[in-house]
């Protein structure tokens, strides 16, 4: 995997795992009148707040470090396990909802097959504990 890469060649073609001895994903729950935010609610406002900031002359968006551990043609996450996990999150619900209302073009079939889900195989798995719920819920 490259040194600094697009979400998209990072999945592509790999298989993401997150090590058991990582913890579960946060699964916050919003409860009202509470200023506290989920991890999906902070990362949709900070990409609507970039989206704002570069509307005239777009950048990349800088996702954080990652650090993998590549064994068996699989890549174990040492480091960014959450926000991995919250961007998986993110583009299962945006493909699902594109679905929902028009076919996908091509293009974002070829997305779709990158970031998330070919056939049966998912690019992405959470530690074993969590995994099914992931897989249901999200997938």
């Amino acid at each position: 995997m490259e040194a600094s890469t697009t979400i998209r060649k990072m999945m592509a073609g790999n298989k993401i795992v997150v090590p058991s001895y990582q913890r579960a994903y946060s699964w916050d729950t919003p409860v009202e009148k509470t200023d506290r935010n989920t991890q999906t609610n902070v990362f949709l406002s900070d990409l609507e707040e970039y989206n704002k900031s570069n509307a005239k002359s777009p950048s990349p968006y800088y996702f954080g470090h990652f650090l993998f551990e590549e064994r068996n043609q699989e890549f174990y996450v040492i480091d960014g396990q959450q926000r991995l996990t919250t961007i998986v999150i993110f583009l299962s619900a945006l493909f699902a909802r594109l679905k929902a209302i028009r076919n996908l073009s091509e293009d974002e079939q070829f997305c779709y097959e990158d970031m998330v889900r070919r056939g049966s195989i998912r690019r992405f798995s959470t530690v074993d504990y969590d995994n099914q719920f992931f897989v249901d819920y999200v997938i």
